[in-house]
């Protein structure tokens, strides 16, 4: 395993066990504030928002630096998730003082982790996720989810996830310096976001985004109701889902079903998301995941085991790659908006109904204006 595989690793794995954690312990703050899920949604979702604020406007900057090396760039991302988790951690932890602005300083770094993380495309290339890591992986959301209801305390979780991030300075510091081209500026880097020639690409990364936003957040925070608000129990669907995705995978891929025609892939990605409205028990959840991730054709963008959406599989190729990163972020920023308001009405269900419908629609979307060639974004 090179140094740049081995960084990633560790950050793949403080992902797997508390990112989506961490949201869900935002989710119950504002929830105990309030006492009102609907209330508890519409201010997670404003968080979550603010931290796609950050990503966008970074990006371009983050995208500038590149021509410097991308391995700063790296190390900075690392001490950003680090600091985020730290910070989370002090606050459920009682030690920060404030609830408030460990949440809000959660976001904004978080954010800046996802702005400033890129690997060099060329070290992309020569990574291998080996189905023994991948494997291993999947079981780390039921060891996070077992750990919490036997005792652990949430902030320890965060601690760990940051102490992981730290670690993924060293071997990130050793590996082989890269710098790319980015002949934009930052102004300039928006005018082409915007630009009548990229509008399609646009359109599918805010797609892209929207969907993320819904399968990464929305749907966690159903889950976790739909199970009785169980740590354990939703760690432990998540591993079922991730493994039974595998192999569901492998089957296909073996079976050469695994590349379908669009329209099918499309109705898939659709109807997966009108199934999650019926979905009301823990296998009902891992059938439709494993329906939904294992028929989805286009899985670059979304590590399921991290819980994280990011262009190219965090991978910088050009310029077009950050386009895609902001588009993806300003679809994710448009859900939020959407379950806001409607959460605002003082209904849950229909925040959530929203963004399912909403969802689907964009899955359909992206799928259709799919290309394989890539033109503009």
């Amino acid at each position: 395993m090179n140094p740049a595989d081995f960084s990633r690793m560790l950050q793949r794995v403080a992902l797997a066990g508390a990112h989506v954690f961490g949201w869900i312990f935002i989710f119950q703050y504002f929830y105990v504030e309030e006492l009102d899920t609907s209330v508890a949604i519409g201010s997670t979702v404003l968080t979550y928002a603010l931290t796609q604020v950050i990503a966008v406007l970074l990006t371009p900057w983050s995208g500038r630096r590149v021509r410097k090396g991308i391995r700063r760039a790296m190390i900075l991302a690392s001490i950003s998730a680090a600091l985020a988790f730290a910070i989370l951690g002090l606050a459920f932890g009682g030690i920060l003082g404030s609830m408030s602005w460990g949440i809000l300083f959660f976001a904004i770094l978080m954010g800046t982790y996802r702005a400033l993380y890129w690997i060099p495309y060329e070290v992309q290339r020569e990574s291998v996720n080996t189905p023994t890591r991948e494997l291993l992986l999947a079981f780390i959301p039921a060891v996070s989810g077992i750990l919490l209801v036997s005792g652990l305390p949430v902030a320890l979780l965060l601690y760990s996830a940051a102490c992981l991030f730290a670690l993924s300075i060293f071997p990130t510091r050793q590996t082989e310096e890269k710098h790319e081209g980015y002949s934009w500026g930052y102004r300039e880097s928006f005018s082409e976001l915007f630009a009548e020639e990229n509008r399609a690409g646009l359109f599918a990364s805010v797609c892209d985004g929207i969907e993320g936003a819904a399968l990464l957040l929305i749907w966690p925070v159903a889950v976790f109701l739909i199970l009785d608000w169980s740590y354990g129990l939703l760690g432990i669907v998540l591993t079922v889902t991730l493994l039974s995705t595998i192999v569901v995978r492998t089957i296909l891929h073996r079976l050469n079903l695994s590349i379908m025609p669009p329209f099918v892939v499309a109705a898939l990605a659709g109807s997966a998301w009108i199934m999650r409205l019926l979905v009301a028990s823990p296998l009902g959840v891992v059938l439709v995941d494993t329906y939904f991730h294992a028929g989805k054709r286009r899985q670059k963008e979304i590590d399921i085991t991290a819980h994280e959406q990011a262009a190219e599989n965090t991978t910088y190729v050009d310029e077009y790659t950050a386009l895609k990163e902001m588009g993806m972020g300003i679809g994710r920023i448009l859900l939020c908006i959407v379950v806001a308001i409607t959460a605002s009405s003082g209904s849950f269900a229909a925040a959530v109904v929203t963004a399912f419908i909403v969802a689907g629609c964009a899955a359909i979307a992206s799928v259709l204006l799919a290309r394989p060639q890539r033109v503009g974004l």
